[in-house]
């Protein structure tokens, strides 16, 4: 489909090829009425679509009205939004050059002076990932430096494996607990210190590994389709985003986390749109992927396509579809060749062990003391918390000016609301409540539906070609 998706005619193009032209559905159909088609993407999409809808919701018929169409933000572009926002405040600037928590500083070590462009969704997630395992490390290294495991001042990588390997369970445990006490202790600690008391370097540490926690919680989720934990990594991404001048993807949160998780959508839909938002290739339990990235692949092979044929007079669409035929056929080529030269053939490439990339700059964090707290160390580079900025009166505005938008594109009111006892961010979740996550864990953001019954937008079984308010799926 060769359509300019950003403009309002683009989409409509796109809409009625899918379903008219290509699914070849009557616009006369029943399940215009009774049934919801979920469509993801990115924040201009799903923009582009409820302005849409909100232009063509004065037509009569339900086909034309669009109140089947429920535009939903993909994950993936959620994952790359969040990335972008991590490179943003912890790359590097004229000011923060000489401060170790930056990213150019843990790719200078690795890569010295190689370039990096932020528009690689691969290098920067492998990047981010493994600075905060870096970091993780570095603490860890600390902590059996301070209790005394190791004999010379500069313990070796053998001297490291030996001191883990001499804790017994309960150890390893105390050691993990350690860790995590070690880095948010200092953070609240380091709220009420005077300023020259503070260590800003060792508190720029904490602060990245803070803010990248949320973003590991999103992939495992993602990757396990666990829609307990998706629902809790939700849950902090429209804190984070809420405090970081993210207005567009603040309001897609928001709608995301209003569907799967309140009572404005009853639990079949809440389930279609979190397990419908990935897609798994593979059949394995951990081989999950997000819907919209699939597209994303498909619209690279289109760019493709149209980069290498553009002086050929075959059209983009019959390229496309002999290439959707006969990729079935070649897969099973590949599985008969592997059989015959008794070779098995892998798309994927092979992933190079990392620990010791990983482990040398964790080392180099431990031997220049940055893992260590020095009072009074100074740092020109300010990152912020995404978490501490995100909330009080900065989530309290996103919230109301959500409420807004969804009375003005759906003519509903007062369907969210802020819980009174999420104040402490700080406050850890019960065991229980972390594990089951059927409700929100204290301390978190809380969203809930307030409407009244004839308001509940989704769930009901009332007829859609009646009512705004009522949907099936």
């Amino acid at each position: 489909m060769m359509y300019k998706e950003s403009t309002i005619e683009g989409t409509h193009q796109i809409i009625e090829d899918i379903f008219a032209r290509q699914f070849k559905i009557d616009e006369k159909d029943k399940q215009w009425t009774n049934c919801l088609r979920l469509v993801f993407g990115d924040t201009l999409t799903t923009m582009r679509l409820h302005t849409f809808k909100e232009e063509r919701s004065v037509e009569d018929g339900a086909f034309e009205g669009l109140k089947w169409l429920l535009p939903v933000f993909g994950l993936w572009h959620l994952r790359q939004s969040y990335l972008k926002l991590l490179h943003d405040h912890f790359w590097c600037s004229k000011e923060s050059q000489g401060d170790s928590s930056t990213l150019f500083s843990a790719h200078s070590h690795w890569y010295q002076s190689q370039t990096f462009s932020p528009a690689q969704f691969q290098r920067l997630e492998e990047l981010v990932i493994q600075t905060w395992q870096s970091n993780v490390i570095g603490v860890m290294i600390q902590i059996l430096k301070d209790d005394g495991h190791f004999n010379a001042s500069k313990p070796q990588y053998m001297d490291i494996c030996r001191a883990i390997g001499s804790l017994k369970e309960t150890g390893v445990t105390t050691l993990t607990d350690n860790i995590i006490s070690r880095v948010g202790s200092y953070y609240a600690r380091s709220k009420r210190m005077k300023v020259k008391d503070r260590d800003e370097e060792w508190l720029n540490h904490t602060i990245f590994m803070r803010n990248v926690t949320p973003y590991l919680m999103l992939k495992a989720a993602i990757k396990h389709a666990d829609i307990g934990i998706l629902r809790f990594a939700i849950n902090e991404c429209c804190i984070c985003f809420a405090g970081q001048n993210r207005p567009h993807y603040t309001r897609d949160l928001l709608f995301y986390k209003w569907l799967t998780d309140t009572k404005a959508s009853d639990i079949r839909l809440q389930e279609a749109i979190l397990y419908g938002s990935l897609v798994n290739r593979e059949g394995r339990k951990d081989s999950y992927y997000e819907r919209d990235r699939a597209g994303e692949l498909l619209n690279q092979v289109i760019k493709e396509y149209s980069c290498h044929k553009r002086t050929s007079s075959i059209s983009p669409q019959l390229l496309l579809g002999r290439y959707a035929q006969v990729f079935k056929f070649w897969e099973e080529q590949r599985d008969v060749f592997g059989e015959v030269i008794t070779h098995k053939m892998n798309a994927y490439h092979t992933r190079k062990d990392l620990g010791d990339q990983i482990y040398s700059l964790a080392d180099w964090y431990v031997g220049s003391n940055f893992m260590k707290e020095i009072p009074g160390r100074v740092s020109r580079f300010r990152p912020p918390d995404f978490m501490a900025e995100g909330v009080g009166d900065a989530l309290d505005e996103k919230v109301a000016k959500f409420n807004e938008w969804v009375d003005q594109k759906t003519g509903l009111r007062n369907l969210l609301r802020i819980s009174e006892n999420w104040t402490d961010l700080n406050q850890e979740p019960k065991d229980n409540e972390f594990m089951n996550l059927e409700a929100v864990p204290d301390g978190d953001l809380e969203i809930a539906a307030q409407a009244d019954a004839e308001d509940q937008i989704i769930g009901s079984e009332t007829d859609l070609s009646d009512t705004d308010s009522g949907t099936q799926y």
